[in-house]
């Protein structure tokens, strides 16, 4: 059998393509097996809002300029308040505790503090307003 140099790197690639191919396969199936449910946090349950996203609209620009950055931007104010909220709930927790409360089992406590950073951080509620809106 005589096999050229081009008939033997095509062959080459095909072998590597498959192989890759095997592996992108493994990978599906083991991201299937270990799928996880997030779980909310304490500071979720009893309140405290961390959206995926700050704003739901971005408005017309974004558009028209195909992002340039908004996008981005977006993203790290989100992540820059939601860390903030997180950060601002832990301490308030902790405090708590110094004080001698409980708050994790006094949820009063907890939701109160969660309504208050809320609504210090733009996600407070609008009362009887919201159902308006």
């Amino acid at each position: 059998m005589i096999c050229s140099k081009h008939g033997v790197l095509r062959m080459l690639q095909i072998w590597c393509m498959t192989q890759l191919l095997i592996i992108l396969l493994d990978i599906l199936h083991r991201e299937e097996q270990l799928r996880v449910e997030l779980i909310p946090s304490f500071a979720e349950k009893v309140g405290l809002k961390l959206p995926q996203h700050e704003e739901m609209f971005t408005g017309g620009l974004n558009k028209r300029f195909g992002g340039c950055g908004i996008d981005a931007s977006s993203r790290a104010h989100t992540a820059f308040l939601n860390k903030l909220r997180s950060d601002q709930f832990a301490s308030m927790m902790d405090a708590a505790k110094t004080a001698g409360l409980d708050p994790e089992t006094n949820l009063n406590i907890a939701k109160a503090y969660a309504e208050f950073i809320n609504a210090g951080t733009g996600r407070g509620s609008l009362g009887r307003l919201e159902r308006k809106c």
